[in-house]
């Protein structure tokens, strides 16, 4: 894709020249679609380094739009609405989740993504249960890699988000950063 150009309905906004502390994001595009069902999803891709993930960037939106839509992709049941609905329930009761520790410092760094907040672990995905400082609704699922990769998918809002870095260790401070300011960003446009 170049800049500016339109595939399939799909807009993109662009912002350059930002900078990571020694990685350098030249192109990083924020592309949106609005399906007939009122679905958002963007994608953050970091044009140099990880073009050739971009692949795995659409599977990511795949899965998290086939999870917004209960189940459903592209006219096709995946997984049954009571499924998904169980996926995205709390499953550890009263207790709550605390900041990740790690035991491998090189690897991950100590990781609390909404600290002060009741979090809780569904069968899948971190729970938010209260509305975030990005943006995100209450019930909204998260996951993470180990390689700064995030997705969080909002049923409220209708809305999913994936970020994409190639960055260790986990939890870096600038990506988190970066992370929560693309968020900030997609829900300051809906």
């Amino acid at each position: 894709m170049h800049a500016g150009e339109k595939v399939g309905g799909v807009g993109e906004r662009r912002h350059s020249r930002l900078q990571l502390d020694t990685i350098q994001i030249t192109d990083l595009v924020l592309r949106h679609r609005v399906h007939g069902c009122g679905l958002q999803h963007l994608v953050a891709v970091e044009r140099t380094a990880l073009q050739e993930h971009l692949g795995e960037a659409q599977v990511y939106l795949r899965f998290t739009q086939m999870l917004l839509q209960r189940g459903t992709f592209n006219g096709n049941q995946v997984l049954q609405p009571a499924t998904v609905h169980t996926m995205a329930q709390n499953q550890i009761g009263d207790l709550d989740c605390v900041e990740l520790q790690t035991a491998m410092p090189a690897l991950a760094h100590p990781a609390n993504f909404f600290p002060g907040m009741q979090q809780k672990w569904g069968l899948s995905f971190l729970i938010n249960t209260a509305q975030t400082p990005q943006g995100r609704s209450p019930g909204s699922l998260a996951w993470a890699g180990l390689a700064n990769t995030f997705f969080w998918i909002d049923p409220t809002q209708r809305v999913t988000g994936v970020f994409l870095t190639q960055i260790l260790p986990f939890f870096d401070p600038k990506a988190i950063t970066l992370f929560r300011d693309y968020e900030a960003a997609v829900y300051k446009s809906l």
